[in-house]
C-alpha cells in the first residue's frame, strides 16, 4: 500500500542536517541511494552517513558498505549498513522486477531543500519504457515534479505494490 511505502523512507543528511537527497530500506541492515547523493556529503566507502527515518524521526549511523559502491558514473548506486538497530516501526520495502511495467503508475517522495518546514513531497509519473544508458537498463519516467533532493528515492510501482529494482531517482 503507498501509504506504507514511507515506512522504509530516510532522509540523508548532511552538514547541520541537511537533507541532501533520500534512501530506503532493502533489508534489515541495508539503505540503499544513489552514489551522487553520497558524494554530495563527501563520503565513499567506509565512511560514515548519518541518516533519519521519515517514519518517526529518528537518526542512525550507517557505514558505507565496501564493494557494494558503484560511482555516479557508473551505476550510481550506493549501500550503506545500518550500525544502530532498525526501529521497530520501520519496515523494510518490497522490491520487484522492472519487466512489464510499461504505463504503470509511479511514485516516489523526495526532501527539496525548498520544503524545509514539510516532511517530504509526493512525485507521481506513468514508466514510459526502458532505456540503457552506459550498459545499464534503466526506466523511462514521465515524472514532472522531480526535482533535487528525490535522489536515491524508491520508485513505489502502484499496480504491483513494490519499489521497482531497475530505477532510483537520479537527480
Amino acid at each position: 500500500m503507498l501509504e506504507d511505502s514511507t515506512d522504509g523512507i530516510v532522509q540523508i543528511l548532511g552538514n547541520n542536517d541537511f537533507v541532501v537527497g533520500t534512501g530506503f530500506l532493502v533489508s534489515k541492515n541495508l539503505i540503499a541511494t544513489c552514489a551522487h547523493v553520497i558524494k554530495a556529503v563527501e563520503a565513499g566507502p567506509g565512511n560514515k552517513v548519518m541518516v533519519r527515518f521519515l517514519r518517526n524521526g529518528e537518526r542512525s549511523n550507517t557505514i558505507v558498505v565496501l564493494g557494494r559502491w558503484y560511482s555516479p558514473d557508473e551505476e550510481d548506486l550506493f549501500l550503506l549498513q545500518l550500525e544502530d538497530e532498525l526501529p521497530s516501526d520501520v519496515k523494510v520495502l518490497s522490491l520487484g522486477s522492472s519487466a512489464g511495467v510499461t504505463s504503470h503508475k509511479v511514485y516516489t517522495v523526495g526532501f527539496p531543500p525548498s520544503i524545509r518546514d514539510i516532511n517530504g513531497i509526493w512525485a507521481q509519473g506513468e514508466v514510459l519504457g526502458k532505456v540503457t544508458e552506459k550498459g545499464n537498463s534503466l526506466l523511462q519516467i514521465e515524472l514532472n515534479q522531480i526535482t533535487v533532493g528525490f535522489g536515491g528515492a524508491p520508485l513505489w510501482n502502484e499496480s504491483r505494490d513494490y519499489v521497482n529494482r531497475n530505477h532510483f531517482s537520479h537527480l
